[in-house]
């Protein structure tokens, strides 16, 4: 395994301007420090909430040296600690460990009522695996490895570099160690199959998987160039992180050219061509505001940038919101929300049969008292035996089974109790409809009870 070389502050690095002014800029109440030739550190004191970041020296270098940390101290006054990488070492170096181990034994996190840890991609491994320094921190992370150790994590192939790197020693499992944080979100993008199986990794109860579509392979990046990130760990500190808060500060990158163009790209690329060519016209041409689109058009006052300028831009919009949803591997059709009240499928004859019912119903003394109107007395089939035709208000008479005496041996049916007066629902009706053209197509029994029709 890859050893990194012991702490020299005095080594010569492509970073010593970069170094000098993160020096100068901590000033007296905070520090930096060179912990070996790749790591360093710098801390700036502010309010009782501390925001960890760990950044490439590269990357800040780029950028103009201003760490992210810092600038969201700047904005919210609160205190920040920097950890850069000179390289891609995903911080497995026993300088880290030390530094770490030390800020634990002098209560270095103590101070502070909340702690967020942020990184992104092998900067986003080092958050997740160090966090668990601190107590109960809060977790934002992007695109994160949970470790590149071959046994756990071999399909990944990105970064052969990394296989010589020691990720069983202390803080090396990130996802385990990120067990002890209060609350975490992981951002990716589910189209990059290793980003996605990485994030499954850290699935836990108090750990949020949110997709991003259209992140890319690198979504820091494209938070960086959108604005958005720093808007994103203004979010961190203030306290008001979740999913549904990050959703909305995503929605931003609609109004980007360069995210719209991707998503045209993709768009294309899955066969939707019509939708491509719509949104592809608006960036292209400015859209009249009678609605006709296309060519160019006369200059119109500047309008704000979240009020569409006429219908057909708020079409536009609706139809990148579409492509947003659309799943990248297959498109499957939602489906169909179920019937709350689905009509029971009832035979032609049963149909027929229905009847009104004008009057409640009586069960007292244990008989089954009809009081309805039929419609017609042709609705009675006349070859089903033990059927009687009943008259507007009168009562069903007993059949002839019915008034034969029943054998010794057969059980009497309990007598029902009573009950008050009801109407007799349409369910119930259905029911008796059914049962009688059963009993008259001949696809089964007519229950029978002392000559009468048990429904």
């Amino acid at each position: 395994m890859q050893q990194f070389p012991s702490p020299t502050p005095d080594a010569q690095t492509p970073f010593d301007a970069l170094y000098t002014r993160l020096a100068d800029d901590a000033g007296p109440d905070g520090f930096f420090e060179r912990l070996d030739e790749y790591h360093s550190a710098q801390f700036t004191d502010g309010s009782d909430t501390l925001l960890v970041c760990f950044e490439s020296a590269e990357t800040l270098e780029a950028r103009g040296g201003t760490p992210l940390a810092r600038r969201v101290q700047d904005r919210a006054g609160v205190s920040q600690m920097t950890l850069l990488t000179a390289g891609a070492t995903w911080f497995r170096a026993p300088a880290i460990y030390q530094f770490f181990d030390d800020l634990i034994d002098d209560g270095f996190f103590d101070d502070f009522a909340r702690t967020i840890f942020y990184g992104a991609g092998p900067q986003g491994y080092a958050a997740a695996a160090f966090s668990v320094a601190a107590f109960e921190p809060e977790l934002l992370l992007i695109q994160p490895q949970a470790s590149l150790t071959p046994a756990i994590a071999g399909w990944d192939a990105r970064f052969p570099q990394a296989r010589r790197l020691d990720f069983t020693q202390r803080y090396g499992y990130a996802p385990r160690m990120a067990e002890a944080a209060k609350s975490g979100l992981v951002l990716f993008d589910p189209a990059v199959a290793d980003d996605f199986a990485h994030a499954a990794l850290f699935e836990r109860d108090h750990i949020d998987l949110m997709r991003v579509r259209h992140f890319g392979t690198n979504g820091e990046d494209q938070l960086k160039e959108f604005g958005l990130l720093i808007k994103l760990l203004d979010l961190a500190v203030a306290g008001g992180i979740s999913r549904a808060s990050v959703a909305r500060l995503l929605r931003a990158r609609r109004s980007e050219d360069p995210y719209l163009l991707d998503v045209i790209a993709k768009a294309d690329a899955m066969g939707r061509g019509t939708l491509a060519r719509r949104a592809e016209a608006f960036l292209l041409d400015p859209i009249d505001e009678g609605g006709d689109g296309g060519g160019p058009v006369e200059e119109t006052p500047a309008q704000p940038e979240h009020q569409p300028q006429s219908a057909a831009l708020a079409k536009i919009e609706d139809a990148v919101e579409a492509v947003e949803r659309i799943e990248i591997t297959t498109e499957t059709a939602p489906p169909e929300a179920p019937d709350p009240d689905p009509e029971p499928d009832i035979p032609p004859v049963a149909a027929e049969m229905m009847i009104q019912v004008t009057q409640p119903y009586d069960m007292s003394g244990g008989e089954l008292q009809w009081v309805a109107a039929l419609d017609s007395a042709e609705n009675e089939p006349d070859d089903a035996p033990g059927d009687a035709q009943v008259a507007d208000g009168e009562e069903p008479e007993e059949s002839h089974a019915a008034a034969e005496p029943e054998p010794s041996g057969a059980e009497t049916p309990p007598h029902k109790p009573h009950r008050p007066h009801e109407p007799l629902t349409r369910f119930v009706l259905r029911k008796a409809a059914v049962t009688r053209a059963r009993g008259q197509n001949g696809h089964g029994p007519v229950i029978r009870r002392k000559g009468k029709r048990k429904l």
